[in-house]
């Protein structure tokens, strides 16, 4: 059984500039990704940076789908998107969803 995912994108503003986003960059890899896998439940994270300039995701896998409630709820969470919104509100705009298994293609 495949793991549920939350995906986190972030698309950079016009205030972003090279130097603050090597900063953000920093934040977001030494920071913010291993506050938010101190969740309990979560189990990994992935960053992604979009190929055109302005874009980040994050893929977050979680434990199973019957905590995930738990997750977005917890106390972790809630700390790491606070200092996020805090720290980067105005530098980047940000989205959270949650996305459960439905398929795969064996490659």
């Amino acid at each position: 059984m495949r793991r549920p995912i939350i995906v986190s994108i972030i698309k950079t503003k016009p205030s972003m500039t090279k130097e603050k986003e090597a900063e953000f960059n920093r934040y977001y890899n030494e920071v913010h990704l291993i506050d938010v896998l101190k969740a309990k439940g979560m189990v990994a994270g992935h960053r992604f940076r979009l190929r055109e300039p302005g874009g980040y995701v994050t893929i977050y896998e979680v434990e199973n789908e019957s905590i995930i409630d738990k997750v977005l709820s917890s106390k972790e969470l809630a700390y790491a998107g606070n200092e996020f919104e805090r720290l980067w509100k105005d530098y980047a705009d940000w989205q959270i969803s949650v996305y459960t298994h439905l398929h795969s293609e064996p490659q």
